[in-house]
């Protein structure tokens, strides 16, 4: 499909995503306007952090029923590729990351939202991972991207080691004496070996790279 950002190669993996009607690949962890109703359930994939039998928020609903929010992440998609290691984006693997080879974030934090582990404050990200090809994509053709590095430096994190924090939330549909303690919603990633990188200096030239 042709007439969107047409001067900028994309990457195989992107160019697989649904479209909107203009055009615009839709990415994997976006929100679609069918999963609206919330749902709570345990999680297996939270086993790995202690959380196996709390319960969980996910949307009804399916990710093609009806249009994209694409301003908007879906809950249960956000956890599965911080869990899983997935690209937010075309929601393909990345392997583990090592020193030769990171994982890469986004860092969009307004208030510099940090944490505390092992006596060292860290930065607490809620962006999940994207694979080299699609963050080069990315960063030419995001319009939250692209309006993010106008208002402000943004700044890229190359991540060799991390930690992963589940957060306590309870959607407004459920009262807090059917929630007292919460579910679980986002799993926020705190790097803990990692190189700052400044978002100007990401090479653009990996975009059309296939994967």
């Amino acid at each position: 499909m042709s007439g969107w950002r047409d001067d900028v190669a994309m990457p195989a993996r992107v160019a697989a995503l649904p479209r909107t009607p203009g055009g615009i690949p839709i990415t994997y962890t976006v929100a679609w306007t069918s999963e609206r109703d919330v749902q709570l359930r345990p999680d297996p994939l939270l086993t790995r952090l202690g959380y196996g039998e709390h319960l969980a928020i996910f949307a009804g609903g399916a990710p093609g029923d009806g249009a994209p929010k694409l301003a908007v992440t879906e809950t249960s998609r956000q956890r599965r590729a911080a869990l899983l290691g997935l690209c937010q984006v075309c929601g393909h693997p990345i392997p583990e990351p090592s020193k030769r080879r990171p994982r890469w974030l986004a860092d969009l934090r307004k208030n510099g939202q940090t944490i505390r582990l092992d006596g060292r404050m860290l930065p607490l990200i809620i962006d999940t991972w994207t694979c080299a090809p699609c963050m080069a994509y990315a960063l030419q053709v995001c319009p939250g991207l692209i309006r993010h590095r106008a208002e402000a430096p943004l700044h890229l994190l190359a991540v060799r080691a991390y930690r992963l924090v589940a957060t306590l939330e309870r959607p407004d549909s459920i009262p807090a004496s059917e929630l007292p303690g919460g579910a679980i919603g986002l799993v926020k990633i705190a790097p803990t070996d990692f190189d700052v990188l400044a978002a100007d200096d990401f090479p653009t030239s990996t975009a059309g790279d296939s994967q």
